[in-house]
């Protein structure tokens, strides 16, 4: 029997990274630098506040958030994958800090604010982006995912080291990403998305099995029924190909990826209905 990650697991790993991210936005030298797409290292950073922000709102916490953000909120309640690019550009817009220590400021004190209410109330249910119900402790997992990941593109930015470790991946895809594809079904399924059923079978977290058709997404255990394509890979390395930061053929030359099922060619099916912003 695998143990699965606890609601303590989370907020111990949210505070953890959150530490390092401030170490790195203590570090960055070369604020225009490009870290991920058209965003510099200093503007990645404030997306990572402007996130902070939202998601301690969604787990209660009355702090003032320094730009006009209500009606994002409303935007954000209403919302398809496809406008979350447009609410995180409108977001930085009007959040103009870019100065990495005060930042650092920002993002620590949501962090702070997450983990005492995950502490206090993990399954504490909240409505997230798209209007999707969620216990809080999966809104934790969703700013541990984008301090892991943004901390990737910064680090890259200045040439500097930065780990998505092993057990906080594990802890995204068990507390946030898992519960998200269920929760938000209605959201992510493309009306006219061909059926495909992948298994993930990453180590240390029981075998997933995600089932995608017209108009749903499911997520369960894996049962006998055989899958068209089985994911066989660790979570760092499945959380990083489902946002883009490795290159898949690099993947599965390194033979940290390996792919099977009776119809492994539909993998493209699954990459394109799960592609991530």
């Amino acid at each position: 029997m695998i143990d699965r990650p606890t609601a303590i697991a989370v907020d111990r790993a949210l505070l953890e990274v959150e530490a390092r991210f401030d170490q790195l936005l203590h570090s960055i030298r070369h604020l225009d630098a490009k870290a991920v797409g058209h965003w510099s290292a200093a503007e990645t950073a404030a997306h990572v506040a402007t996130i902070s922000y939202f998601d301690a709102g969604a787990c209660g916490s009355q702090a003032n958030v320094p730009f006009a953000h209500d009606d994002l909120i409303e935007r954000a309640e209403h919302a398809q994958i496809t406008d979350v690019e447009h609410l995180n550009a409108e977001a930085l817009r009007r959040f103009t800090e870019r100065d990495p220590h005060r930042l650092a400021e920002h993002v620590a004190a949501n962090v702070e604010a997450i983990a005492v209410a995950v502490a206090t109330d993990p399954d504490r249910p909240t409505t997230w982006l798209g209007g999707v119900d969620l216990p809080i402790r999966a809104v934790a997992g969703h700013l541990l995912l984008e301090l892991a990941i943004h901390g990737l593109d910064i680090s890259r930015s200045q040439h500097l080291a930065w780990d998505v470790a092993e057990p906080d991946a594990r802890i995204v895809l068990d507390e946030f990403l898992f519960p998200f594809l269920e929760a938000a079904s209605h959201k992510l399924a493309s009306v006219t998305a061909k059926p495909v059923r992948v298994e993930l079978r990453v180590l240390g977290l029981e075998p997933k099995v995600i089932d995608i058709g017209a108009g749903h997404v499911s997520v369960g255990l894996a049962t006998q029924d055989r899958a068209d394509v089985v994911f066989t890979t660790d979570a760092a390395t499945l959380v990083l190909l489902m946002f883009e930061r490795l290159d898949p053929v690099s993947v599965l030359a390194s033979r940290r990826l390996k792919i099977g099922g009776r119809r492994p060619w539909r993998m493209l099916r699954f990459r394109r209905q799960m592609s991530m912003p």
